[in-house]
């Protein structure tokens, strides 16, 4: 389906498979990986495009772009304002955990970075071998940059808000610290995203866990994310995390 331009203020998230490089050596899996990533992300586009329909009337549509290991995905907002960004983010949170916890039932850790701002996609005149398509702007700009190049290194399987845009905004974040805690958020000079948490009070817990794990063992990792999205009850899975961490 076509992507009609859009020009305007918005969320942008840009996704990539976590280290596909190294998933490269193996033809097959870096292949296995590429299909369910492009799969998915038509599906989740899909779903919220017939949700959008039947239940959001008046709400933001989203389109996504997918393409080599990477994906953009960006809201139809109308030029939001910087001081209602927050209240409108959620659809593309929602569109983010639910791509991750498809991935992650197959070892494939998927890293995003979101940020807010101007952002264009315009269609070009292609040849019948060649498609043009434009994407910029600062919203696309931050969230490339903020996944691929800025420090700290956004951790594998890992979703964050980027707030550059938004920096004036930072001494309000507090004062909402309630409702970002539904969103399972945390402010720490990004506003971190734990998609793979099913309680707030899972957080701190995970990140202990998958700290150890991060600098030697990428199964490890992939295992304990799948772990946390799929996985059993709070309370079970505290006695089973403490139980691997002793056997590690």
């Amino acid at each position: 389906m076509q992507i009609e331009t859009y020009d305007g203020n918005t969320w942008v998230a840009y996704l990539d498979i976590s280290g596909f490089k190294a998933m490269m050596k193996d033809k097959k899996k870096a292949l296995d990986a590429l299909d369910h990533f492009y799969q998915y992300g038509y599906d989740v586009l899909r779903d919220h495009a017939d949700r959008y329909r039947r239940e959001l009337a008046g709400g933001p549509a989203m389109n996504g772009l997918f393409f080599s290991d990477c994906g953009i995905l960006f809201l139809r907002l109308n030029n939001t304002h910087a001081e209602n960004a927050l209240q409108e983010v959620q659809p593309l949170l929602d569109i983010v955990a639910t791509l991750s916890r498809k991935m992650i039932r197959h070892d494939i850790m998927v890293s995003t970075s979101i940020a807010f701002g101007h952002f264009r996609y315009e269609e070009r005149q292609g040849f019948q071998v060649m498609q043009k398509n434009m994407v910029y702007g600062n919203a696309f700009v931050s969230a490339y940059l903020d996944n691929e190049v800025n420090e700290p290194r956004l951790k594998p399987g890992h979703c964050r808000i980027v707030l550059d845009e938004l920096a004036p905004l930072a001494p309000r974040l507090n004062q909402g610290l309630t409702e970002l805690r539904e969103r399972k958020m945390r402010y720490q000079g990004h506003l971190m995203y734990y998609w793979m948490v099913e309680h707030d009070d899972d957080i701190g817990r995970f990140q202990e866990e998958f700290s150890r794990r991060e600098a030697h063992d990428w199964k490890g990792m992939c295992k304990l994310i799948n772990t946390y999205a799929h996985g059993p009850t709070r309370t079970q899975r505290g006695t089973e995390a403490n139980v691997g961490g002793a056997n590690a």
